[in-house]
């Protein structure tokens, strides 16, 4: 398979991808962004994940890509004053208020990606006719409907729902996928 933009959100001309897929896309993207994080000699923030910027090469392995908007920072110096950066609806709260910008940012846009990936729909696109457009909240719809109403299902990609394994939701996976090596460890402190 060639590289090409990961189209696994509400896409119509390409197949849909089944769970292992997306947690490979999702395992192999986060991987990629705690090592711009943690294992460069320098510290990387990419400053604009989104769909558009994972490639998906030879059986659907991610590649994060389009640096052009990436910090180059010290180790010493975690936190950055820039201007903001970003793709709108996929930027932390902090950047767009001109705070100074850390590691966060990047994990933000990486959480709301892994939850297009899970609930197959792009987070501008209102899922709950019950709310007006104005006051639309991807995030908020998600918290709500697994802390408020504790109903991971109703985030789920309606196409593969049926597939749903509760077991991997509450960790319960093979013990021997997680081990003292896991690269998914980001460090809380930036």
């Amino acid at each position: 398979m060639e590289e090409e933009t990961a189209e696994i959100v509400g896409s119509k001309k390409k197949p849909i991808l089944d769970w292992n897929i997306r947690y490979k896309i999702v395992l192999g993207v986060a991987r990629a962004i705690a090592y711009l994080h943690e294992g460069c000699l320098e510290w990387v923030l990419h400053c604009d994940i989104k769909p558009e910027n994972i490639l998906l090469g030879e059986e659907f392995c991610p590649k994060v890509s389009d640096f052009g908007l990436a910090k180059l920072k010290k180790k010493e110096d975690m936190m950055s004053v820039s201007r903001i950066r970003g793709t709108p609806g996929y930027m932390a709260p902090k950047w767009t208020r001109s705070d100074p910008i850390t590691s966060k940012a990047d994990v933000y846009s990486f959480g709301l990606v892994l939850l297009e990936i899970v609930s197959g729909s792009r987070n501008f696109v209102q899922l709950d006719p019950k709310v007006e457009s104005h006051q639309w909240f991807f995030l908020r719809w998600a918290f709500d409907k697994v802390f408020k109403e504790m109903n991971v299902e109703d985030i789920l990609d309606h196409r593969i729902k049926h597939c749903y394994d509760s077991r991997e939701h509450f960790g319960q996976r093979d013990p021997n996928d997680l081990n003292n090596n896991n690269p998914l460890h980001l460090d809380k402190s930036h």
